[in-house]
This record gives structure tokens, sequence and C-alpha cells, in this order.
């Protein structure tokens, strides 16, 4: 039994044991709920339903998501109201695109510049698909043209029509022939009247297969239909016919040495397929399951991938791409089933013994550091590929390959590091601390509030801050470093009890409270202010903790204190963590033992041993590890040195901190210390964004030249990749003109809460980051934005004035630019970048060239499309800037010529401004 059987049966028995009749829509399913229950592609099942939909056994019916019922049901249910049927039963509402594993990822560039390319009125634009052989550039054509009926830019029976151009490549009049048709005695043996691949292809599109072969001559020839849909047979000197069909070229080639100028400038849009190599390898994973459940369906046999073969498959040099990654799989499984029938076995078995040298060669690779390959190795030792889901019978079962993709996936999408992905494989729970770790960490001496937001939630820390300024106002004095960042801690850490119901009453606190009335009145106003501020409800006992602060002597007593060292993997791991908590709370309390990866666990035991003994003042020492063997090695010190220890696992800055804090307090105890110390893990390990924070509405400005085009650009990246409803977060555009005023104009237009601001123009907003629009598509900075939403402290980047790389220039046009050419747009942009500086004798910084090529590319574009944007008064303008305004006619003319455009003095008037 196949897939497409298996749905149908499946769809047939839930909808027949489902005893709700009383409306169809009821026991309707989508494509969704049938992959979940199947565990099977989504894209895939949906494909198998329309199958089925075309074979009348179910029927589509109308609505959001589509569902489907079986036709024998539906009939019994209303034989006659067909109101709920689809108008369109063969109109699959999933996107065709979808369906090509990358789509979202190392696709989906060049995806939204084919369904650009689908969209733009009135019929399309011409397409080159270019990338090495094996890439799929006919598969993605096919998808191209799939796109197109689903959106119905072209008719439901258009055709798709492919002509491989290298066919006749030394015949360029059977080329022709082939093409455009020909008229009787057109050439020798051309006895009758011929229709062409163009008639056949009306309506809908062509794709030209190795294009690069077509002579200059035939490329000529297109000229006529690509720009008036219309042309002549051949043979035939007066007749015109009319066509209305969409090319797309494919080739290996470099289009700029095998195509004509004027060729490539009436293919308006390139996508640049990248190579499997180029491709995550996550995305090679799901290729090399995908191609194994085909050769399983094929041969209806299970099959068992030992993971040392998938290892392989995933490295091993594939310099054919995905055409030859699934020839080898092929190859692969018909050896093994040969071996199948031979030994009667009961799966088909791919070892690495029956894999080609060439693919055995990958596993030397293994060692490379590389976290799927980490994950896969730590897996069970085979994968399995049935439609029945057999497993092994020696209990070591393995889930099928799509799991630990979709568990590799989802750790991506987290926005993880490798190293903590690593991590993830052994411990889920490790690798949260340990991105905790990471997180509050700081390198610096100087205590600054941009610090503490590493540790502290914005909100609260602003709260603080008011409540201590109040406090040294009616004190008449000021209170110590190591007294304010206490109290903070102390906020912090009641905000994370409150919300996990946690109480840490302390009866003698009252007696603070009785002996100190002055501070305990201005505690109460604290107490009120956070309430307020923080909208949390307060135990009433907390105003005796406010008070302890405010009245807390502001040098330590020369008193006993427990012994604090932090122990953790890593060169200087344990050492940054004390170094930092140390300058934080200007003391020299936290000590730090090191444990990099070739010193032995013996080695740091001995150095404990002495390290506790020089410490250690009679109240005992705790120790902060992070994992592994330190966990143990507490009650091990503890018999050699006869001193009392504590240990607290999965250490962080914040437990240092604390640590550290209440270690030097006069009435701490280590076993009480211990036990706080564990609250606050758990209350982290749980922790939510503060909600006072997130009912707050902030915002992110978007900068270009313009006020569009490169904004509205920015604010759709942003939107891709960060949950913006989530955080109560807006986007607002402004332009260069605001740059020298942007307070006012924020304050004018109600503005308020701005976090960032992303783009090409520094609006130089006091205490705002700004985070260019290069850092924002090739840097980091998206994971930037996310820090500063999260209220993470963000080093602003100070070389803004270097050159960029052009090659960043070019991929961050890839990500701004919807159907241009990004390799051809850059190449001349920076031309005419170079020209106009020149000619006018400018300074060429990283900024300005920035803002140049992202707002000229965006520019082209506009006009491309006949959006260009209105500049006031702009005959008065250009005239005050008339030597400019030629020299930038003159450097955009290449631009002109090549794209067949226009550019209008609107458009130049907003670069005059970029130069100024």
């Amino acid at each position: 039994m196949n897939k497409k059987e298996k749905i149908y049966d499946m769809l047939k028995k839930i909808q027949f044991d489902n005893n709700d009749f009383t409306d169809i829509k009821n026991i309707a399913m989508d494509a969704t709920q049938i992959s979940d229950i199947l565990n099977t592609d989504r894209s895939n099942t949906s494909r198998y339903l329309n199958d089925l939909v075309k074979e009348g056994k179910i029927i589509k019916l109308n609505g959001r998501p589509v569902k489907f019922i079986d036709k024998n049901i539906y009939n019994e249910i209303n034989n006659t109201n067909d109101s709920n049927l689809s108008k369109n039963e063969n109109n699959d509402d999933t996107d065709p695109f979808q369906e090509l594993i990358g789509a979202n990822a190392s696709l989906k560039m060049y995806i939204e510049q084919a369904k650009s390319a689908v969209l733009y009125p009135p019929r399309g634009l011409h397409t080159l698909l270019t990338g090495p052989t094996g890439t799929g550039k006919s598969t993605f054509a096919e998808k191209f043209y799939e796109y197109a009926i689903q959106m119905k830019t072209i008719s439901e029976k258009a055709k798709f029509v492919v002509f491989n151009c290298a066919e006749y490549a030394e015949n360029p009049q059977l080329v022709m022939s082939q093409l455009f048709g020909h008229i009787k005695g057109s050439f020798t043996g051309a006895n009758t009247d011929k229709k062409g691949l163009i008639d056949e292809a009306e309506g809908g599109i062509i794709l030209l297969d190795e294009i690069h072969r077509l002579s200059p001559d035939c490329q000529e020839l297109l000229f006529m239909l690509m720009d008036k849909n219309v042309f002549r047979r051949l043979g035939e000197t007066d007749a015109i016919r009319k066509a209305n069909v969409l090319i797309i070229g494919a080739t290996t080639e470099d289009i700029n040495e095998t195509l004509l100028k004027t060729f490539i400038r009436r293919m308006p849009v390139t996508i640049n397929l990248p190579p499997l190599k180029e491709r995550h390898l996550s995305e090679r994973l799901e290729l090399i399951e995908n191609i194994f459940m085909t050769e399983q369906n094929n041969m209806d046999v299970p099959i068992r991938l030992h993971k040392d073969a998938l290892i392989s498959l995933l490295l091993y040099e594939c310099v054919g791409n995905v055409g030859q990654l699934k020839a080898d799989i092929q190859i692969i499984c018909a050896r093994g089933f040969l071996k199948y029938k031979i030994n009667k076995s009961q799966y088909v078995d791919i070892s690495v013994s029956i894999l080609p040298e060439h693919i055995q060669n990958g596993l030397l690779l293994a060692n490379n550091k590389n976290d799927l390959i980490e994950f896969i190795k730590n897996s069970d030792e085979h994968h399995y590929f049935d439609t029945s889901k057999i497993k092994s019978n020696d209990n070591n079962e393995s889930e099928l390959v799509a799991q630990i993709n979709k568990k590799y996936n989802n750790y991506i999408k987290m926005g993880r590091s490798n190293s903590e992905i690593n991590s993830i494989i052994n411990s889920e729970l490790e690798v949260y601390l340990k991105n905790i770790l990471d997180k509050y960490q700081i390198n610096e001496k100087d205590i600054h509030k941009e610090n503490l937001l590493k540790i502290v939630d914005a909100k609260i820390l602003d709260t603080c801050d008011d409540a201590i300024n109040f406090a040294e106002m009616k004190l008449n004095r000021k209170l110590s470093s190591r007294i304010k960042i206490g109290m903070i801690m102390h906020i912090n850490s009641l905000v994370s009890r409150i919300s996990n119901g946690d109480s840490i009453e302390n009866k003698k606190i009252n007696d603070i409270v009785l002996n100190n009335p002055k501070e305990f009145k201005i505690a109460k106003f604290i107490f009120t202010l956070l309430e307020e501020n923080l909208n949390i409800k307060i135990p009433k006992y907390e105003i005796g903790f406010l008070t302890m602060f405010l009245c807390a002597p502001e040098k330590i007593e020369n008193i006993d204190t427990i012994g604090v060292i932090v122990i953790a993997h890593g060169q200087s791991t344990a050492s940054s963590m004390a170094e930092f908590v140390n300058n934080l709370l200007n003391t020299n309390h936290c000590k730090a033992i090191d444990m990099p990866i070739d010193m032995s666990v013996n080695s740091v035991f001995n150095n404990a041993c002495q390290m506790i003994k020089e410490i250690d003042e009679g109240k005992g020492v705790l120790l902060l590890v992070d994992m592994g063997s330190l966990s143990i090695m507490g009650e091990m010190l503890k018999e050699r040195t006869g001193i009392k220890i504590c240990t607290v696992e999965m250490v962080s800055t914040l437990v240092v901190i604390e640590a550290v804090r209440k270690s030097i307090l006069k009435d701490t105890d280590l076993d009480s210390l211990k036990e706080e110390l564990s609250k606050i893990y758990l209350n982290f390990t749980n922790k939510n964004i503060n909600k006072s924070y997130l009912s707050e509405e902030k915002t992110i400005i978007t900068s270009c030249i313009s006020g569009e085009g490169v904004a509205v650009k920015v604010e759709n990246i942003i939107r891709e990749s960060i949950d913006l409803k989530k955080y109560n977060i807006t986007i607002e555009h402004l332009d260069i003109l605001s740059a020298n005023n942007a307070e006012h104009i924020l304050k004018e237009k109600g503005i308020k809460n701005v976090i960032a601001v992303v783009g090409t123009v520094n609006l130089s907003i006091k205490d705002i980051p700004y985070i260019p629009i290069d850092e924002l598509i090739v840097g980091n900075g998206i994971k930037t934005l996310e820090k500063i939403i999260n209220t993470e402290f963000y080093t602003p980047n100070n070389k803004q004035n270097e050159i960029i790389n052009k090659s960043v220039v070019k991929e961050t046009l890839k990500n701004i630019l919807t159907f241009l050419d990004a390799n051809k747009a850059n190449e001349l942009l920076i031309n005419s970048f170079e020209i106009i500086f020149s000619e006018l004798s400018l300074t060429k910084t990283k900024d300005i060239f920035l803002r140049f090529i992202m707002h000229t590319g965006c520019m082209i574009e506009r006009v491309l499309k006949n959006e260009t944007i209105p500049y006031s008064n702009v005959k008065k303008f250009i005239a005050k800037h008339k030597n400019k305004y030629e020299t930038i006619k003159k450097g955009l003319e290449k631009c002109e010529e090549s794209f067949n455009i226009k550019i209008p003095d609107d458009e130049i008037a907003y670069i005059i401004e970029i130069l100024d």
C-alpha cells in the first residue's frame, strides 16, 4: 500500500467512525491534521489529497483551512447540497514552492524572487535560473509554473513546455524550427507547415534548458517575442503571429560570458540557485530522508540506514548536487536490495560497506566539529524508513530521520549557537543553563547600567533607579555601589519569587523596622513605587527588607565569612565570572578555578583542596560548579580537608552575584545560603518576560533616505525574523530629513519607547542604539535586535566609517531587492558610486557607501514598477545642486541602459540628499 492509499484509508476510517454526522465540516479534515496523524510531510500529504480529489475519491470543501471528506460519506450526509464543494477542486491551497526542501531557509530569498517575477504585471517577468548542475533548476521552474496557475496569472489549461537547447545546438536552423515552427519549403525536408513550441506554450511558460547553447542569432530571434509578444515561423517574411509566453531560461554557465548583453537585459530577473555545499546540512539531511522514503516506497521493503552511512552521505563531496545525491542513493539502495534478496533479510540494510568509495570518504570528515553530526553520532545505531513503522527486535530502536531534523531545526529557530546545540544533544537542561551563563556574563570591569541590563529586566532596573534616587534625596547621603547593587538584585529576585509563589519571610526583619523609623518611612514609599511600576502585589514584610538595605553600614565589618569558589570547564569561564562579580560588588571575595579541556579532574581536585584551606574562615566554603564530575567533588573535598563544603550546580553569573553578596553578611550560614541559591536557579529556569514589560508598547524605527523603499524592506525582514506582536512592538519609518531633529519629530508624531533604529540612516537619537542594514542582514543584527528587545546590553559598532566589504553589500542587496538580480545590480551600483564620488571628490565612508547602494537598488525597482517617490519642489532643488545633479545623471547612465529605464529627477533629488 503506497502513501496515497494509506492517506485515503485513514481518512475514510476516521470519518466513518465519527458519530457526529450533523455537519460535514465537523468530520472533514485538513492536510495538517492528516499529516500529524500519519507523521508525514504536510506538503506531500496535500499533494496526495489533491490527487485523490482529481480521482473523484474525496471532496474538497470551501474555506480556510481547506478540508477534505470521503466522497461516499459526503453523499450519505448530503446528497444534494453542494455548497461546501470547492469551486475549483484542482486548486491546491498549498504554496507549490513550499514543497521544495529549504523553502523557508536557503531557498527562501530565491522563492521570493520567483514569486515577484510571476506576479509582476501584466503577465510576469522573463527569468533566468542559474546554478551548477543538479541544483534543481528544472524542478524550480515547475514550481514557478504551478505557482503561476495557483495565483491565476496563467490559465489552468496553459502548458509548461520544456526545450533543451543543447539537443540541436549544432544546427541553429533546427533550433529555430523547434521553437518557432516553420512553413513548407523553408529548408530542405520541410515538406509541410509545422507549429513550434512557442505555439504549444501559448498562454503558459516555456523552459529553455541549457539556454547558453542558443546561438546569438537564435537569441536575437527571441527579442521580438519578448519585446512585443509576436514572432514569425521559419521561412515567413510577412506574417506576424501573436504569442503570450513567459520564458524561463536555465543555465549552468556564466550568463555574462555566454549570452548577449541585449538578451540578458530582456530577462530582468536572475535567480542563482545555490549548490548543495552552500545549503545547510539539515536541508541535506531532509533531502536524504525524502530520497530514501521514495526508494522505500518503490521497493516496498523497509530500509535500515546505519548512522555512519548517514554521516557519510551528509559529508561526502557531492559535486553533482541534488541530482547526484539522488542518483547515488538509488545505486546504494539497489545494492542493498540485492543483498536483501540474497540473504532474505528483514530490511534493506544500508551500511558503510556497501557505499561507493567516494561516499565512504565522507566519514573521514566526521571529526570536523559539526553539531548535527554530533547529534547523529549520539543517536541510535540505525535510522528506519518504513511507512508501516517496522522497528528492530533488539530494542535499539530509532525515530525516523525526520525527527532528528525536526529537533535540530527547532533549536536553530530558537536562535541557539552551534556550541549550545551540541550541549542540547546531551542535556536540554544543561543547554538552557549554559545559555543563561552566556547571557549574563560580562567582561567589563566598570559598573554601568548597561552591565546590569544583562542581569536585570530594564523595567525593574529603571524602577530601582527611581527608588534609589528618592532614597538618597530623603536620606541626604549617597548609597554605596555595594548597597545599590544588593538592593537591585534583591528586587529582581523578589519579582521572580512572586511570579513563582515563593516566600522568604523573616521575623527578625521587624527589629530593623522598629529601630530605623526614617528608613522605614522611605521603604514604604519604595514599596508603593514597586507595586505600581511593576504591576505586582508585594508581601508587606518586604518593607522590612527594603529598610534593611537603606540602613546597612557603608563598610563591611571585619567578620567571618563563607568562602566562595567558582569551578567551571573552559579556559577562563570561572575566572571571568569571578572577576566580573568582584568588580561589580567591589570585593575580592570570589575565587575561581578554571578547568581547560586538557586539565585532569585530579589537578582540579588538588587545586581546590589548597584554595579551600586558604579561604576558610570557620563558616565553610561554597562551591559553585557547572557540570559533570565537578558536581560530585564537594563530598570528597570535605573528607580531604575536614572543612564544611556545600555545592551548587549549574552556576550562572546571577547565582555567583547572590552567593558573594550574601556570603559576606553577618548572619548568613552555609546551608541556608545553598538553599536560597537553589531557589534562584529554579526561579530563573522557569522565568518568563515580565508581563508589565510585555504590556508596554515599544517602537523600532526603520530609516532610509526617503522614508520608504529600504525602510519598508527592513520592516519586512524584521517581521519575518521576530514575533513583534509577542513583544508589543510597532515599526515606524523615518527619512534622512528627520536625522537632524529626530527627537522633536518623534514627540510630534506621538512615537514613544523607541528601542532601536535600523536602516541606512543613523538618526542619532540619544541613548537609542543604531543597527546598520548590513549588520541586520549579513551580521548579527537580528540577534542584536532580539537582545535589545529582551533588554540586554548592546555594544554599538564603532567602525562605521570603514569601507564595507563589497561582497557583504551584495549579500545585503540579495535580501533587499525583490526581483532584480543582486549580482548584476551590485556591479552596476558600485560602478555608479565610484564614478559619482570620484567626480565630486567626496569622502567614501562605509555609512554613505551603504546608503547609496541600498537606496539606489530599491530606487531602480521602484522605477521599473513606475512607483517613483515625488520630491517637493524638485526643479528648484535641482537648480540649486546643478553640478551634483549632472554628475549623478552621468554616473547612473549604465544603470539606465542595462535596465532599460529613465530615472526621474525626483529620485535623483533623493540621491543628492545622500551626498549632503
